[in-house]
């Protein structure tokens, strides 16, 4: 901590030479001085000053000589959210950062400063705990780990995390203070945090645990596919954060159907089986029944030549029939196909036709499985 600048002690200095030789080199006589007695210098003390916020110090401010006239000076703060300053030199630490406090003589403006360097506060840090809502995590399963550092306001909270990695695996989160710790595998297993601050530590102890599966759910049960045809099945496991809900797949008759790991089935000829799914925990096994078609290779299509609209109205019912080949391709999907008016319509179960308009309708059958087979072209006349 400086006192006083070298510029105050050269003008101290001077000023006692200057006295010193009125006193030996004046005349015998004393001279009555002049009335106005004018500032020739100006110190204060220190020149520097290292603090913490809310600290506070007070600058010594000597105005020479000390019978000056008028002794009044101003006082005032570069940056007062730093360092604020009082009319009588107190000075007042506000916040991190750098002041200069300057000082002037209202006669003949001799100025001094004080430069002001303030440092936040570092509060200790006395101590740490693990915060957690649970002492038990299921294998495969994830917690949130959070270590609090005491007191709230410690300046360094910075922490180190440390865990069996064998048996926990750790993932940062945006808060350093929080971690996320998931189980590996069952049994024991502990988590200690470190401060960096004083070296603070504690621990929490886990139980890593299994959920087992209690069942298994299947859908479809039933399942229809023609020749080169595919199909999912899609599984369930219970409950549904098991720790191994592994399905293992398999086919009863792979001439017939063939299912990956996915339950995704492949028919490959005519026939019937059964695809199964087992859970590998617990052995729990569903069935789902594949059968598969043919795919068509002809298909035949006949119709009424004539409708009469006024027999349609009184509940006369006309019926397209046709035939696919081979007949145990009869099952496969398919669909109408019509040109011209959209006001024709045939259930393609019943084979009925529905009317709304009097004209020519043309219509065939379509397979939908693949085969590309379509029929013959049928043509039916609505007349009045």
């Amino acid at each position: 901590m400086k006192l006083f600048s070298y510029k105050t002690a050269l003008r101290l200095s001077m000023l006692a030479v200057a006295s010193f030789m009125m006193v030996t080199c004046g005349d015998d006589e004393p001279k009555p001085g002049p009335d106005v007695v004018h500032v020739t210098g100006l110190g204060i003390s220190p020149i520097e000053l290292n603090m913490v916020v809310g600290e506070t110090s007070q600058l010594e401010i000597v105005v020479l000589p000390d019978n000056a006239t008028n002794k009044s000076y101003t006082i005032s703060s570069s940056q007062p959210a730093v360092a604020k300053v009082s009319a009588t030199g107190l000075v007042t630490a506000v916040g991190e950062g750098t002041s200069t406090i300057t000082v002037k003589t209202d006669d003949g403006g001799y100025t001094e400063t004080c430069n002001v360097t303030v440092s936040n506060k570092t509060v200790s840090v006395t101590g740490v705990s693990i915060s957690c809502p649970t002492s038990e995590i299921h294998v495969y399963e994830e917690v949130e780990v959070t270590a609090v550092v005491k007191p709230e306001n410690a300046t360094n909270k910075e922490v180190e995390w440390q865990y069996d990695h064998s048996y926990l695996s750790v993932t940062p989160t945006s808060d350093p203070l929080k971690i996320k710790v998931k189980a590996l595998r069952s049994g024991a297993a502990t988590v200690r945090v470190v401060t960096k601050d004083g070296g603070y530590a504690a621990t929490k102890s886990f139980m890593l645990t299994t959920v087992p599966v209690t069942g298994i759910d299947i859908d479809p049960k039933e399942m229809t596919l023609v020749i080169g045809g595919t199909g999912t099945i899609t599984v369930t496991v219970k409950p549904a954060n098991a720790t191994n809900p592994t399905i293992n797949w398999s086919t009863q008759n792979a001439s017939i159907a063939t299912v990956n790991s996915s339950g995704v089935v492949t028919a490959k000829s005519s026939g019937s089986t059964y695809i199964e799914a087992k859970s590998a925990d617990g052995g729990y096994l569903k069935q789902c029944k594949v059968t598969v078609y043919p795919k068509a290779t002809s298909a035949t299509l006949s119709g009424p030549a004539t409708i009469s609209r006024t027999s349609y109205n009184n509940g006369t019912k006309y019926y397209a029939k046709w035939t696919i080949s081979p007949s145990a391709a009869a099952n496969n999907p398919f669909h109408f196909e019509f040109e011209g008016s959209h006001s024709f319509g045939i259930d393609k179960t019943t084979g009925q036709i529905f009317v709304s308009y009097m004209g020519e309708h043309k219509y065939r059958l379509v397979m939908d499985d693949g085969s590309g087979v379509k029929s013959n072209w049928v043509t039916t006349n609505v007349v009045n």
